[in-house]
C-alpha cells in the first residue's frame, strides 16, 4: 500500500527510541532503556498475576487495575513514572484503541505477535495509510459505540451521536475489548 499510494517510510530498527520530555528536554540512552525495563517489568508482572489469578479461579477484572498496582508498587519519581505510562500507553492502550481499564486483565493481550521482518516509521503520520484505505468510504469519527445488533435486516450500531443502519459492518474492535462485556454489547452475542 506504501508503493502503491507513495506514503514515505523510513527504516528503523525501533531500538532507536527517544523520548522528549514535555518541556523539550530529551532523555539520555540510560534513562530511555532504564524506563523500557522499567515498562516490561510491569508487562510481566501483570501477566504473572493475570494467571496467577485466572488458575486461582478468580473473575476477570480489568487490566487497568493491575497496571496500576504494578506501577505504583515501583515507586517511582514523577518524571520517572511519566515516562512509563508513556510506555504503557503506547504500547497497549494505543494498540487497542482503549483505556486499560476497559480491557479484560485476562485477554489484554491474548493477540500480540511479534513479526519483524521490516520496520519503518512514517513521517507524515500513520494516518496516510488509515486516509488510503477510507477512500470512498462513510466513515464516521469520534463516535463511541455502545451497541451493535444485527438480524436478517442487516446491523444497527448504536453511538454517542445516535443509530446508524447499514447492510454490513466492519468491526475492528481488539479482542481485548471484545472479551470486556462492558464495553461494547453486542446483539445477539458474539
Amino acid at each position: 500500500l506504501a508503493k502503491e499510494r507513495k506514503i514515505k517510510l523510513v527504516d528503523s530498527d525501533l531500538t532507536n527510541v527517544h523520548l522528549v520530555q514535555a518541556d523539550g528536554t530529551e532523555l539520555t540512552k540510560e534513562q530511555t532503556d532504564e524506563t523500557m525495563l522499567r515498562f516490561f517489568g510491569i508487562y510481566t508482572d501483570v501477566k504473572l498475576r493475570a494467571e496467577e489469578r485466572r488458575n486461582a479461579g478468580k473473575r476477570d477484572t480489568d487490566a487497568g487495575r493491575e497496571f496500576a498496582r504494578a506501577l505504583k508498587a515501583l515507586k517511582l519519581r514523577q518524571q520517572e513514572r511519566i515516562n512509563v505510562e508513556y510506555f504503557i500507553n503506547m504500547s497497549l492502550a494505543e494498540a487497542n484503541a482503549t483505556n486499560l481499564d476497559r480491557l479484560s486483565l485476562y485477554e489484554w493481550d491474548d493477540d500480540y505477535i511479534e513479526t519483524m521482518i521490516r520496520a519503518a516509521v512514517v513521517p507524515d503520520g500513520y494516518v496516510k495509510f488509515a486516509e488510503a484505505l477510507a477512500e470512498g468510504l462513510d466513515i464516521r469519527h469520534e463516535h463511541i459505540v455502545s451497541c451493535i445488533r444485527h438480524d436478517g435486516k442487516g446491523v444497527t450500531v448504536e453511538t454517542n451521536h445516535g443509530e446508524f443502519h447499514a447492510k454490513y459492518a466492519v468491526i475492528t474492535l481488539p479482542h481485548a475489548v471484545l472479551a470486556n462485556p462492558d464495553a461494547v454489547k453486542f446483539f445477539p452475542r458474539l
